[in-house]
């Protein structure tokens, strides 16, 4: 199953906590590999704030991750990649009227991503193991990924 596009949200260095990152990068990357060879888009999201200032360490993409210079890359500073942004444009521009996303954070901007996205008109999907989170003082990555997967299925999303 294929979108138009793939948006990858947020793998940056500052969230490379995220558990089995290293394995969760690799699984990314397969994803925009089989994007890219039937030609179709990657859009990158960037995300700064405090916590991964711009141009910090923390705000660059994991080393791994295969993004290339003809790639677009969108800059955010809230939790949705659509506001102040140019990412509605970019994806008005080409035509797309669905998306698969993947990346982190699931419960932030992952999650709000898909709920504007889904207002916005936009049909989604979503690889169950393609988005990724830290655990928190209340549940583990693996139950804020089973939750929210739980919530979009049917709802703002497909979750395959």
């Amino acid at each position: 199953m294929m979108n138009d596009v793939l948006i990858v949200v947020d793998v940056q260095k500052g969230l490379n906590e995220i558990p089995d990152f290293n394995h969760f990068l690799t699984r990314i990357n397969h994803r925009i590999m089989s994007y890219r060879t039937v030609g179709k888009q990657v859009i990158f999201v960037q995300h700064n704030d405090k916590d991964m200032p711009l141009n910090s360490k923390s705000w660059e993409f994991a080393d791994q991750l295969d993004i290339t210079n003809a790639d677009s890359v969108v800059s955010k500073t809230y939790p949705d990649s659509f506001l102040e942004t140019n990412l509605e444009s970019i994806l008005r521009d080409n035509e797309y009227t669905n998306f698969e996303i993947c990346g982190a954070q699931t419960e932030y901007c992952i999650d709000t991503t898909i709920r504007v996205g889904f207002h916005l008109g936009y049909q989604i999907s979503v690889q169950h193991d393609l988005v990724g989170t830290l655990n928190n003082e209340i549940m583990t990555a693996e139950q804020i990924n089973k939750h929210h997967e739980h919530i979009w299925q049917g709802r703002f999303a497909k979750v395959f």
